[in-house]
């Protein structure tokens, strides 16, 4: 997951311009490829991340003159995050996934990765007044362990718990 994240942060420099391919992959992300061709003309990545001006819709439907927005969060995270943000970001990301399958649980691994799947179109990712995922970065594995993980025992006085008010 990590790999395409990466590979969708340098997309539009992976496939030349004026090629076939290009056209059909812009159509097709809803010419998130052009504007990302824009966004490697006029900024170049920092260590640290920069201030990009952006004019986007602001969640209208309404056309607006020059509109440029970085709907990737992986993209957003790398140019106005920073690439030390992006490595670290990534990395706890994979270190959680890793976390989660350590711990048999694999639906919590499957639902961030659908999630990060999600990201490559969305900038919801890059948010953190949005972004969910962001106190279980925070959680230790006890914690994560407590929260999700629950004994049969548990789980059969729920279900008599259920029963007796039904």
């Amino acid at each position: 997951m990590e790999i395409l994240a990466v590979g969708m942060v340098f997309l539009s420099k992976i496939i030349p311009n004026a090629t076939n391919m290009y056209y059909k992959m812009n159509s097709i992300s809803s010419n998130r490829l052009y504007l990302q061709n824009i966004l490697f003309s006029n900024y170049h990545p920092s260590a640290f991340g920069k201030y990009i001006p952006e004019v986007g819709f602001g969640g209208q439907g309404q056309q607006v003159q020059g509109y440029f927005y970085i709907d990737s969060s992986y993209t957003r995270i790398f140019f106005m995050g920073g690439v030390i943000l992006f490595v670290l970001f990534m990395y706890i990301i994979w270190r959680l996934i890793s976390k989660f399958i350590r711990l048999g649980l694999y639906r919590h691994a499957w639902l961030l990765i659908i999630v990060m799947l999600t990201a490559i179109t969305e900038d919801t990712f890059s948010k953190l007044g949005t972004n969910i995922l962001i106190p279980i970065f925070l959680c230790n594995e006890q914690v994560i362990k407590d929260s999700f993980i629950t004994s049969k025992n548990s789980v059969k006085s729920v279900k008599r718990k259920i029963k007796f008010e039904f």
